[in-house]
């Protein structure tokens, strides 16, 4: 009787942690798919959130800096000159970019982080959208 008391709250236990767990596709080619504590995925997603918001941000205030953190390993920093957004990016490799954003790419960017977010796609550097704008179009640099 102890014996499967122990076995179903031990079968309960697992259950019960299998549904604090989500599993992410990285949207990198030849990466497995990881699983994540909930709690954390929804960290990352505000986190992504807070940088939607500080792009569209940058073209209202001019000369402030917009600090934010994603994951504690990818970096960004903002701050609007009379042209353009600068926008500093540390990846989880460790590639270092600056970028000078037009004022009109400043929403398509924002948009994309957003869609990203709603796709479920929160793990990994860049969407393609993302990358596209950023660096097809020329408007990043390695430094």
């Amino acid at each position: 009787m102890v014996k499967t008391i122990v076995f179903l709250l031990a079968i309960a236990s697992s259950f019960a942690e299998a549904k604090q767990t989500e599993t992410y596709n990285l949207g990198i080619e030849g990466t497995r798919p990881i699983t994540v504590p909930n709690e954390d995925a929804e960290k990352l997603k505000s986190e992504l959130q807070l940088f939607a918001e500080s792009i569209e941000a940058c073209n209202a205030s001019e000369g402030q800096w917009y600090n934010v953190s994603i994951d504690r390993t990818v970096k960004y920093s903002m701050k609007r000159n009379a042209f353009s957004c600068i926008l500093n990016i540390k990846l989880y490799s460790g590639s270092e970019y600056q970028c000078m954003l037009p004022h009109s790419v400043t929403k398509r960017l924002s948009n994309a982080v957003v869609n990203r977010i709603n796709s479920g796609g929160i793990f990994g550097d860049f969407s393609g959208t993302e990358r596209d704008i950023l660096f097809n179009q020329g408007y990043c640099k390695s430094l």
